[in-house]
């Protein structure tokens, strides 16, 4: 169900993964978010608690009502308000892509935390039936919407989880498990255009190098052989909250000015599909 729906045409944008798809930017930017009335979020409020299970402390996500609409905006409120990067991508698309009449809908389906290791996302996992449903609902209000595109940030759980694998299971486990989600993306709604990315330079340099290795040459490989997905593969300029906020030791989450440069690399990527390129 949805508490506020609208008639409006959407092009619908599916954002996806962990935190740093759903927004944890903090520090001052360069380019500031203003709002846009053609630039919409649709979400689903939802709790996230750390639970122990035979496979370890992990996130289970339960929602706590039905999927709404607001007027895109940053994350949080007043002082508390973080960047997400598919705001400004977003905005590249509204300025060059939008045709009149229409607006667009970001799909925030990110949850912090998750990812395919512990069950979160993947084929039949909750994050995954949720994200169809979320879609589902946003594409029911006008029978003209239409899915555009879908920016997935995902991967640093799976780099310091199963401990066991060695680099080639990890990167065989990763490229399937990814491989699979576009595949039932695409066999549910069609040849949706696949843009992801990769981590922050300060987290990595605190992990395993064989660990992080295996899930940058598993995208690798997933662009290397799925039509329609492009990566970005340059994000060591981007800093992090740490290296901006004073006292911060956030270094996993890129601050705000990153986030939205990333979300202009995003757009770049998304345009090389759409011309053909990927």
């Amino acid at each position: 169900m949805i508490t506020n729906p609208s008639n409006d045409k959407f092009d619908i944008i599916i954002v996806a993964g962990q935190s740093n798809a759903s927004g944890c930017g903090l520090g001052e930017t360069n380019f500031s978010w203003a709002i846009d009335q053609n630039i919409m979020m649709f979400n689903k409020s939802y709790k996230a608690d750390v639970v122990s299970t035979p496979y370890g402390d992990m996130i289970e996500v339960q929602d706590m009502g039905d999927c709404y609409l607001a007027v895109a905006d940053e994350r949080g409120e007043n002082d508390n308000k973080a960047a997400v990067f598919c705001l400004s991508f977003a905005k590249k698309y509204a300025q060059n892509n939008l045709e009149k009449g229409r607006k667009v809908l970001l799909v925030q389906t990110a949850i912090g935390g998750t990812g395919f290791a512990k069950n979160h996302w993947g084929e039949n996992q909750k994050l995954e039936r949720r994200m169809f449903e979320m879609v589902d609902e946003a594409l029911s209000m006008n029978k003209e919407n239409k899915i555009v595109a879908l920016l997935w940030h995902q991967g640093e759980h799976d780099i310091f989880e199963n401990a066991q694998l060695n680099y080639e299971q990890r990167k065989e486990y990763y490229a399937k498990k990814l491989t699979t989600f576009i595949a039932n993306v695409r066999a549910k709604y069609g040849q949706v255009p696949f843009v992801s990315a990769g981590f922050c330079k300060t987290w990595i340099e605190l992990q395993d190098k064989e660990r992080v290795a295996a899930i940058v040459d598993a995208y690798k490989y997933i662009e290397e052989n799925t039509l329609c997905m492009a990566h970005v593969h340059n994000t060591s300029d981007l800093k992090s909250n740490s290296q901006v906020v004073k006292d911060n030791k956030d270094t996993v989450h890129f601050c705000r000015d990153s986030a939205y440069e990333l979300g202009k690399r995003y757009y770049n990527k998304y345009i090389e599909i759409v011309k053909g390129d990927k």
